[in-house]
C-alpha cells in the first residue's frame, strides 16, 4: 500500500482515500476558486507532518508564497524548499531527481509549465519513455511520481464557462492539454464568492467533488478558507 502524505485535512486524508506516493493527483478550478491557497496548506502541513516536500511556484515569486504562509504565522519554512525559476518541464524534472527521498512535489500550476519540444525529447529518450512522450506533460508527471515513488499534486484550470454558468467544473472542463488518464485523482473546486471581493473578517466556503479517483470515494465536501490567514481547515 502506498505511503499517504497526511494533510490533516479531513477530505483529503480520508474521504478521498489520501495523497499517495506514486500517484498523479490535480486541484482543478477556474480563477480565484481556492487551488493555490488549498496547495499551500497542504505544503505547510505536510511540512509539519514531517514529509520532505518540494513546491514549484510557476505563477509566484517565492517571496509571494512565503508572505503568504507567513499570515498562519509560520516564518520557519526554508525557502530552498520552494522554486520558483524552473518554468521548463525538462528542469523541473531533473531538479525533483536530484532530490533525495522526496515525499510530495506540488506544482502551480500546469498551464504555465513551458515546453521546449527538443529538450524535451532528449530528456524523454534518456529516461527510457521514447521521443513520442517528451511533449506529453501529464505522462512525465506521471513518470516522476511512479520513478521516485512521490506524491505529484498539482493545480489546473478549467472552462470558464462554469465560472459563468456559476456550477462546479466536471471532466469536460478539464483544460484540453491535460490527460485525464495520467491522473489518479481529479478533485474540482467551486466557490461561490469567487468573482466577489472577499470581506477581510469573513470565511469562504469551498466546495469541493472528485471528478476521478482509481482506488477511493466520490465524494463531495467543504473547506473553509479564512479570508484574513488564509488558511483552509474542515468545514464542520
Amino acid at each position: 500500500m502506498n505511503e499517504i502524505i497526511k494533510t490533516d485535512l479531513k477530505y483529503f486524508d480520508e474521504t478521498i482515500g489520501g495523497l499517495k506516493k506514486g500517484e498523479l493527483a490535480t486541484v482543478s478550478g477556474f480563477a480565484g476558486s481556492g487551488k493555490t491557497m488549498i496547495l499551500n496548506n497542504i505544503f505547510l502541513r505536510a511540512i509539519k507532518n514531517g514529509h520532505r516536500c518540494l513546491y514549484f511556484s510557476l505563477e509566484m515569486y517565492k517571496e509571494t508564497v512565503l508572505r503568504q504562509l507567513a499570515l498562519q504565522g509560520v516564518t520557519d519554512i526554508s525557502s530552498s524548499r520552494i522554486i520558483d525559476d524552473a518554468e521548463y518541464l525538462d528542469s523541473l524534472l531533473e531538479i525533483c531527481e536530484k532530490e533525495q527521498k522526496l515525499d510530495l512535489v506540488i506544482i502551480d500550476h500546469t498551464e504555465i509549465i513551458r515546453i521546449e519540444k527538443e529538450r524535451l525529447e532528449k530528456f524523454s529518450v534518456d529516461i527510457g519513455l521514447g521521443a513520442d512522450c517528451g511533449t506529453d506533460i501529464t505522462r512525465m508527471l506521471k513518470w516522476l511520481a511512479k520513478k521516485l515513488n512521490v506524491a505529484v499534486l498539482v493545480t489546473a484550470n478549467v472552462s470558464r464557462r462554469c465560472l459563468y454558468q456559476d456550477r462546479m467544473p466536471t471532466l469536460s472542463d478539464l483544460d484540453k492539454i491535460l490527460c485525464e488518464h495520467d491522473f489518479d485523482k481529479i478533485v474540482f473546486l467551486y466557490k461561490k464568492s469567487a468573482f466577489e471581493k472577499p470581506n477581510k473578517s469573513e470565511k469562504s466556503i469551498i466546495e469541493l467533488s472528485v471528478g476521478k479517483n482509481r482506488d477511493g470515494k466520490f465524494a463531495n465536501g467543504k473547506l473553509l478558507l479564512d479570508n484574513n490567514s488564509l488558511s483552509i481547515t474542515d468545514y464542520e
